[in-house]
């Protein structure tokens, strides 16, 4: 049995398909291309959203989302949200991943017991992300990073199969047994 192809062990060929094994190059990113999917009706699934920046005291932030859903009715889908600082200079790092619960979305925006992400704007324009969290007493998130419309975004690959990983045995959309969304 396999779980992401359908067929027995010994199958011929790959049921895995990064995205850098049938694209190159890199592709604009569209509205679409940055919204949560959360489809849970077409296999295994992950999902993240990560959010990067360099503080003004050299500290490195990384803020990411993460829906993941096994492709078993039975199993509901999971959402963590990991959170990581650190300062080069000082070694000091502070590191929090917590389970969430009641995840929602709505496009690009999201929210869950633990925390809220609102987006404004699309990737013609300014957007704007703000992003506030409650991971536990010591760790409590407000930031908001805007991305200039003279800054697009990027997708390995161009088109709709730009920026996906695909299993199963057939990577178009209505076949494949599952994907893996990758954007910058």
């Amino acid at each position: 049995m396999s779980w992401f192809g359908g067929g027995s062990h010994h199958d011929k060929g790959p049921n895995f398909f990064p995205v850098t094994s049938y694209n190159s190059g890199y592709g604009a990113l569209t509205d679409q291309d940055t919204a949560w999917e959360c489809i849970s009706n077409k296999g295994f699934q992950t999902e993240t959203q990560t959010y990067y920046s360099v503080l003004e005291d050299g500290s490195i932030l990384m803020i990411q989302v993460i829906w993941s859903f096994l492709g078993l009715f039975l199993v509901p889908a999971t959402t963590q949200m990991t959170f990581k600082l650190y300062n080069p200079k000082t070694k000091k790092m502070t590191w929090k991943s917590v389970n969430v619960s009641n995840f929602k979305t709505d496009g690009r925006s999201s929210k869950s017991d633990a925390f809220e992400i609102k987006h404004v704007g699309t990737t013609a324009t300014e957007e704007i992300y703000e992003i506030s969290a409650d991971l536990d007493k010591a760790i409590q998130l407000n930031v908001k990073w805007s991305k200039p419309a003279s800054a697009p975004g990027a997708k390995y690959g161009a088109g709709e199969n730009g920026g996906y990983s695909t299993y199963g045995r057939d990577r178009s959309v209505e076949k494949r047994d599952g994907f893996i969304v990758q954007y910058v």
